[in-house]
C-alpha cells in the first residue's frame, strides 16, 4: 500500500522525481515504472502518516516515529539520517533555513514528547550544535501532528490548536504565539500552504 506520496525537487536543475512510501519501502518513479530505493527496509504499518521536507537539495522524511528520520539526495537508496543526536519523530518541515523535527522520542524517559520539535542547520550530521535547540509549544496540552512554513512564519498544527511560529534572529531566535479560536485537526497530511496567503487543513 502507498501512505504518501514525496517530491524530491533537485536543487540545481529544480527537476523533480516523485517518491513513494509505504509501510516497508520506498519507490521512485522512473518513467513508466516505479524503483525501490528504500536500502534498509522500514517497520511502518498501513496506518502511518508519513511526512516529508526539501532542505538545501535533499528530501528528508519520517514515517510516523517509527523509524529514524531518513534522507535521499537523488541517488542511490535512502538512508537514515547520519546523526547520533537526531531523535525520531513523528511531524517534520523545513522553515527559516532550519530543518526541524516535530512530536519528537526522548529517549530519557522512553516516550515520546508529543509537544516538543528539535531542529538543526545540518540534519546528516548534528542536532546539538545550536544552543536550546528544542522548542516545547505548550500553549494547549494537545500534540504536535504537522508544521506548514508559510512564507515569514510557520504553521505549528496541533490536535488542538494552532500555534504560529516566527523566525526573529538573535539569542532568541523564534517566537510563539497561540492563535485564538483555530481549531485543531486529527488529519495532519492535509494541511497545506497556499502560496504564500496562508494555511488550509481538515478542522
Amino acid at each position: 500500500s502507498v501512505l504518501q506520496l514525496m517530491p524530491y525537487i533537485d536543487a540545481t536543475s529544480l527537476a523533480t522525481t516523485l517518491l513513494r512510501i509505504g509501510p516497508t519501502k520506498v519507490e521512485k518513479s522512473t518513467s513508466s515504472t516505479w524503483s525501490d530505493i528504500t536500502g534498509t527496509a522500514l517497520t511502518g504499518a498501513a496506518g502511518d502518516k508519513p511526512q516529508w521536507a526539501n532542505f538545501r537539495g535533499t528530501l528528508y522524511f519520517v514515517n510516523d516515529g517509527k523509524d529514524m528520520p531518513r534522507s535521499w539526495a537523488g541517488t542511490g537508496n535512502t538512508a537514515a539520517i547520519a546523526s547520533s543526536t537526531a531523535p525520531k519523530a513523528k511531524g517534520i518541515m523545513s522553515y527559516y533555513g532550519f530543518l526541524f523535527l516535530l512530536n519528537i522520542y526522548d529517549s530519557s524517559a522512553a516516550a515520546f514528547a508529543p509537544r516538543r520539535a528539535q531542529y538543526s542547520e545540518t540534519p546528516d550530521t548534528d542536532w546539538s550544535q545550536c544552543a536550546a535547540n528544542l522548542i516545547n509549544f505548550d500553549e494547549t496540552p494537545g500534540e504536535v501532528l504537522a508544521g506548514v512554513p508559510n512564507g515569514e512564519y510557520a504553521a505549528i498544527i496541533k490536535d488542538d490548536g494552532v500555534v504560529i511560529l516566527r523566525w526573529v534572529g538573535g539569542q532568541v531566535r523564534f517566537t510563539q504565539k497561540h492563535l485564538e479560536g483555530a481549531p485543531g485537526t486529527l488529519a495532519p497530511l492535509s494541511a497545506q500552504a497556499i502560496m504564500g496567503k496562508g494555511v488550509i487543513y481538515l478542522g
